[in-house]
């Protein structure tokens, strides 16, 4: 019995081992730096500032990866609780506010967006917003409430798979929260 809980429980944990060379698990055109990731170009922490969390972006496969699939999604969200395990090597807890099942199938990595690179890493819990089943990770022990995680998927995942329910109301468009896919901002071509 306990031998077959540590092979599952092993396997549902999302690898992000600092030794293991994770360019693959990234879209093309990714730099991971000391404080944020930019993809094709783009900062992920401007993203979240300019989009709020939980947002996406969809880029394309880097050349070194072999799938089927030919884009990668970036997900990410924000930390909202941290709780420390109740025992000493217990797994720390933490709460974001996307729910998980969507992509919970698809993640290849996960990473803490202020600190891509730490070395100090720590058995993470992480919980959705909608109470659905959490997912195991590695993260640094300084994972905050406020701090953004990265969540790398295969395939395209739409925004609005990963907002909670109760938080879309058919009233949120108007009063300029969650509308949907934010791809495209501008005004229509004539």
């Amino acid at each position: 019995m306990i031998l077959s809980h540590s092979i599952l429980h092993a396997t549902s944990l999302v690898r992000n081992d600092i030794r293991r060379d994770t360019s693959a698990l990234w879209p093309a055109h990714t730099a991971v730096g000391a404080h944020d990731i930019t993809v094709g170009g783009r900062s992920l922490v401007e993203l979240a500032r300019e989009r709020r969390t939980p947002c996406v972006l969809i880029a394309p496969r880097s050349e070194t990866a072999r799938s089927v699939e030919e884009h990668l999604t970036t997900v990410i969200a924000a930390v909202t609780i941290r709780s420390e395990p109740r025992r000493w090597h217990g797994e720390v807890d933490v709460a974001v506010d996307c729910t998980l099942g969507a992509i919970a199938s698809r993640v290849m990595h996960v990473e803490l967006l202020s600190s891509p690179r730490s070395r100090v890493l720590r058995r993470v819990l992480i919980h959705p917003a909608d109470g659905g089943t959490p997912m195991h990770a590695r993260l640094p022990e300084t994972t905050a409430p406020g701090d953004l995680i990265v969540f790398t998927c295969t395939g395209s995942v739409s925004p609005s798979q990963l907002v909670p329910r109760a938080a879309v109301s058919p009233t949120s468009e108007e009063e300029g929260g969650f509308s949907g896919c934010r791809k495209y901002g501008g005004a229509p071509a004539e």
